[in-house]
């Protein structure tokens, strides 16, 4: 009789645990899924001008040289550029537009406002003026425009935005 207590114990034990399994198995792999959407944005800027530059450079004259950047991404961005001449020797200088871009210590300008897709900054300058030079000095050189942007969203301002490019 203790024999059949026993083996009752057991089959009911394992009648108990054979009944749980699939309530446990379900318990533990119950899945919920969810689709989230996210969209990248692109953030890409073109520089943009109007110029013919001449075959050769006079002194003291004034060149119409107009640079802009259009936001050609899909998101919002702010916009820097940098501007130099490719030989410091030749006495140039540009005509820079201080009322909608501004100059940083880094030696690049920032454009004040957000650009919105598709838009196109103002001016950065329209104007290149080459001073007295020598003959010798009357050589081809290059305008370098660099531009860069980031996207606005996230960021509290431009000097934020490009905070930690360097």
């Amino acid at each position: 009789m203790k024999h059949r207590k026993k083996w009752f114990l057991v089959f009911l034990l394992a009648g108990i645990i054979l009944i749980m399994v699939p309530f446990s198995i379900a318990y533990l792999t119950h899945v919920e899924t969810r689709e989230n959407r996210i969209t990248i944005g692109q953030n890409d800027v073109m520089i943009e001008e109007d110029f013919t530059p001449p075959k050769q450079w006079q002194p003291d004259t004034t060149y119409e040289k107009d640079v802009k950047v259009r936001n050609t991404g899909s998101v919002p961005c702010y916009i820097r550029v940098y501007a130099a001449l490719s030989d410091t020797t030749i006495p140039a200088h540009m005509d820079f537009d201080t009322k909608d871009w501004t100059q940083a210590d880094d030696g690049y300008w920032y454009h004040n406002s957000i650009v919105e897709p598709g838009a196109v900054t103002s001016s950065l300058f329209t104007k290149v003026t080459i001073e007295d030079i020598e003959i010798e000095q009357r050589k081809t050189f290059d305008i370098i425009i660099y531009a860069e942007s980031v996207q606005a969203e996230g960021y509290r301002d431009i000097r934020d935005a490009f905070a930690g490019i360097r």
